[in-house]
């Protein structure tokens, strides 16, 4: 008597059914691809490009001001920055605006008193400034900058 080797594997029908769910996912990413591709990205992005703290003799106060660009493909809004210096900070409103590609300068000025009673600001200290911003979905985004204070 002749022994039979077995064949094992899959069966033709198996095999053409894998074939064709392997080739419909490999259109479907490529779809995706190319359908991605064509459209443009959308990036939410605010750049600080200058920000200067001068302050008076006497430390009493800090004018802060900003350069904003809004480097993204939504317009944003900047809603507050907040001023932290010697363990103390204090937030201010802005609530301004800004286009795609638009710039902006906002100067403000920080009593010492208001961060607290004795602070007085001094000349090449460093004090850290943290803007907050949203895009038009709601969705919040912080950037920090520091700046060292200097006499006007």
């Amino acid at each position: 008597m002749r022994s039979r080797k077995l064949r094992k594997g899959i069966s033709p029908i198996i095999a053409t059914i894998l074939l064709i769910v392997i080739a419909v996912a490999a259109s479907f990413l490529v779809w995706n691809y190319i359908s991605m591709a064509g459209r443009p990205r959308t990036v939410v992005k605010l750049d600080v490009v200058a920000v200067d703290a001068a302050i008076p003799p006497d430390g009493s106060e800090a004018t802060i001001s900003f350069t904003f660009k809004n480097s993204g493909t939504y317009r944003v809004t900047i809603v507050n920055v907040t001023v932290e210096y010697a363990g103390k900070s204090k937030t201010y409103s802005i609530g301004r605006d800004l286009a795609s590609g638009a710039t902006m300068q906002w100067v403000f000025t920080s009593k010492a008193s208001d961060l607290g009673q004795g602070i007085k600001f001094v000349d090449g200290d460093t004090i850290k400034l943290i803007i907050n911003y949203k895009d038009t979905l709601g969705n919040t985004y912080t950037v920090t900058k520091y700046a060292t204070l200097h006499l006007a």
